[in-house]
């Protein structure tokens, strides 16, 4: 029979267990395998002399050898189990936590499974204070090998519990997946709080519009009262002229009494009809007096109404001093599905900003920003919780822009599954959440509650913390034949809510995301170089504020005056008529 190196046939045992149990990251916790391996040697060393006596060993040896690869082949199967995890904990790094759970788990068995190899060594060192008296002992050194066999085909159980671990954490990956499919399926049913303002400044649009046209009106009409108070006065002076007659007529009369008695009653009944005339005179001037005021306070109020809409326009055109919001869109799509959803979120497909070219951008809105007067950056979407990196970008938004206010607009459906790390995030980099609260089965008192004891900012947007979300209808004109400038003054978008982009910073939200418009629908609403400014190409912020409070080709396409508001909320059906005039 081949001669057995006792040494060599120990060292391979030894690091076949501790393949099978450590990996490289767990090799630190078993450091004291090495007294064991020095045990072994000296063990060695004297079992050379015992050549004779370890034949009867070698069955023994060689099943170990058997249970061996039997734990070989079911690492083979754990390491293909573990490689389909890291394929799929890459799509979902939520599961990072849960997979350090069942790590733990793990250690908890490692830790069993050290008290068994600590087992293990004391009887090797029993081995060893016994192999002088071999004769006798070599019974004991086969019983402690058999012990050593059972020990394995623990591990390798073991191993195949970690295997079966292993394949459940895949079973919940792909249940993980399904919700937020699920999700997905649900996501387009959001976005929705932007657009009450919308709806609510279309109609002070609308309302500002005809109090314009009341305005012209009550201009007509003060100039028909100024007619008819100069056309009264006419007649108050013929009046007076008419008392002077009757007065002289009266003095004829008293003169000749006794020849017109007759004429006197005349006379007399003249003058009570000129004295009913000149009471309904007096009447008349008393209402043109209070139609007068009534005109007035209608043209003052007429007057503010139109001065707010010029005051309005007038911001729109004049550059800022600085950049006080910007919009960043970290994906595309949304798992809400919102009718009328002016960031066509609906329509978009699957798309996650880069976290590097966000990096890019940000550093240089921070070059060209000197004294870092961004007001609020706004992480939106879409859904912005729906970037696995979303930590990220808060890192970076925070680092370079250490001022300025960093929300995260949400709709808070996926609040409640973010993991601690994310709002020990928002903790650190003093991130603001700001939901949308819209008409579904949210537990906003847990989310409440979750974002106080975390220490993390939570507000509502607009009034949806008590009021129902409704949508609204931006309307596209397909014939691009709007006035560009009318539009511009009169859209709450413009010069407001600036976004960047690839890149490019544009003067409103619609019109970087009107591309899923054009493909879903085939339509050719042309996006121009006009339309926005790229930021690596510009000397200073003043070129960029300048630029965007400039009406742009784009607006052409817009129809600012047919926008309404207060729709019922409701699920986008995806239908052209969302977007465009009916």
């Amino acid at each position: 029979m081949k001669k057995i190196n006792i040494r060599h046939v120990f060292g391979k045992i030894r690091r076949k267990i501790i393949r099978i149990l450590l990996g490289k990251e767990l090799f630190n916790n078993f450091v004291n395998l090495n007294q064991i391996f020095q045990n072994v040697n000296k063990i060695n060393e004297d079992m050379k002399k015992l050549y004779d006596y370890m034949i009867s060993t070698n069955n023994n040896v060689t099943l170990a050898n058997e249970n061996i690869i039997r734990t070989n082949n079911n690492m083979i199967l754990t390491n293909e189990n573990v490689t389909k995890v890291n394929e799929n904990v890459d799509r979902v790094n939520d599961n990072i936590k849960k997979a350090g759970e069942n790590v733990a788990d793990v250690n908890e068995n490692v830790t069993k499974v050290n008290e068994n190899v600590d087992r293990v060594n004391d009887n090797i060192n029993k081995v060893g204070e016994n192999v002088a008296d071999v004769n006798e002992n070599v019974t004991k050194v086969n019983e402690s090998v058999d012990r050593v066999n059972d020990n394995i085909k623990k591990v390798g159980e073991n191993v195949a519990d970690a295997n079966e671990n292993v394949v459940k954490v895949n079973e919940n990956v792909d249940r993980v997946n399904d919700n937020i499919n699920k999700v997905g399926e649900n996501v387009t049913n959001a976005n929705e709080n932007v657009a009450k303002v919308n709806e609510n400044v279309d109609r002070v649009n609308d309302n500002v519009n005809k109090v314009g046209e009341n305005v012209i009106n009550a201009n007509e009409k003060v100039n028909n009262v100024n007619e008819s108070v100069q056309s009264v006065r006419n007649a108050v002076r013929s009046t007076d002229d008419s008392v002077r007659s009757v007065r002289g007529s009266v003095q004829t009369v008293n003169e000749s009494v006794q020849s017109v008695r007759n004429a006197v009653r005349s006379t007399d009944d003249s003058v009570r009809s000129v004295r009913g005339s000149v009471q309904s005179v007096n009447e008349q001037v008393q209402s043109v007096k209070n139609n007068e005021q009534s005109s007035i306070k209608l043209i003052q109020k007429s007057v503010n109404d139109q001065g707010n809409k010029q005051f309005n326009a007038l911001i729109r055109i004049t550059p800022k001093a600085s950049l006080t919001t910007v919009v960043i869109s970290l994906v595309e799509h949304c798992n809400l599905n919102c009718w009328g959803c002016d960031h066509y979120a609906p329509l978009a497909e699957k798309n996650f900003l880069d976290v590097e070219e966000f990096e890019k951008d940000i550093k240089r809105l921070a070059e060209l920003s000197e004294c870092k007067e961004v007001g609020t950056i706004k992480l939106m979407g879409g859904e912005p919780l729906l970037h696995p990196d979303i930590m990220e970008f808060t890192r970076i938004a925070r680092e370079y822009f250490p001022e300025s206010r960093i929300e995260i607009t949400t709709n808070g459906i996926l609040l409640n599954k973010m993991k601690g790390i994310f709002w020990k995030n928002c903790h650190e980099n003093n991130i603001i959440i700001v939901a949308t609260k819209y008409p579904l089965e949210i537990k906003w008192d847990i989310i409440k509650d979750k974002a106080k004891s975390e220490q993390v900012l939570l507000e509502y947007y607009s009034t949806t913390e008590t009021v129902l979300k409704t949508s609204y209808h931006i309307p596209f004109d397909l014939t691009g034949t709007r006035d560009t400038t009318i539009n511009f003054t009169q859209c709450f978008h413009a010069n407001n809510c600036r976004e960047l982009y690839h890149g490019r910073l544009y003067t409103c939200t619609i019109i970087p995301h009107a591309k899923h418009f054009n493909k879903v629908f085939n339509k050719k609403l042309i996006e121009c170089d006009a339309d926005s400014i790229d930021i690596h190409n510009v000397n200073s912020m003043k070129e960029v504020l300048e630029h965007l409070s400039k009406p742009i080709p784009f607006c052409r396409y817009c129809d600012v005056l047919a926008r309404t508001f207060g729709h019922q909320w409701q699920n986008s059906k995806k239908d052209i008529a969302e977007w465009t005039i009916v």
